[in-house]
């Protein structure tokens, strides 16, 4: 479990395909072992080779199908979070890892030194929204401020803007979608 406050950004150095899946080799300041569980972007994966400079994941059909991380190529960056332990204070929202969807930002709107990003959902994300509550976008929790059918609205203070993959967006980009596990989804 991890509780979507981003701890790294990192960059992707190389993409490779795999039979049903691809490998991603991701630098970052983060020293991970084999074995680790990694949000990368909201998906929970584990690292299946590392050393000091890079660790590698793989990502199979389903958690490319359910997520961002399809669209990942070379020198892209990618938040990362390292789950949970007992000694974690539980800030932010906690969340699985698990992608629900493939949203993509449809609007941004500048808010004193915040963006509001109007996010285009599935009919069947939208029907279980409500406000507030929260989500986890790219791996990164965030508090939903308004709802309607097929979209929501978030905002992004000046900090997450700058600590995250936010500030390299672009509208076109598909995010990955996770909820609070203490949000009831069907």
């Amino acid at each position: 479990m991890f509780t979507g406050l981003v701890k790294a950004v990192g960059m992707i150095v190389d993409v490779l395909p795999l039979s049903g899946g691809i490998k991603l080799c991701i630098i970052s300041k983060l020293r991970l072992s084999v074995g680790n569980s990694i949000s990368c972007s909201g998906v929970c994966l584990t690292v299946v080779s590392a050393n000091e400079y890079y660790f590698e994941v793989e990502v199979w059909s389903e958690s490319l199908c359910l997520s961002g991380l399809v669209e990942l190529q070379r020198f892209d960056m990618i938040n990362l979070e390292e789950p949970i332990t007992l000694n974690t204070p539980l800030h932010g929202n906690i969340t699985y890892g698990y992608s629900m969807s493939v949203v993509t930002i449809d609007k941004t709107y500048v808010y004193s030194d915040s963006i509001i990003l109007v996010v285009r959902c599935p009919k069947w994300v939208s029907d279980e929204i409500t406000t507030p509550s929260s989500i986890g976008l790219d791996g990164v929790a965030l508090t939903v401020t308004r709802s309607g059918e097929e979209y929501f609205e978030v905002l992004l203070i000046r900090y997450t803007i700058l600590n995250t993959t936010f500030k390299y967006f672009d509208t076109k980009r598909w995010f990955s979608l996770e909820h609070d596990v203490t949000q009831r989804w069907s």
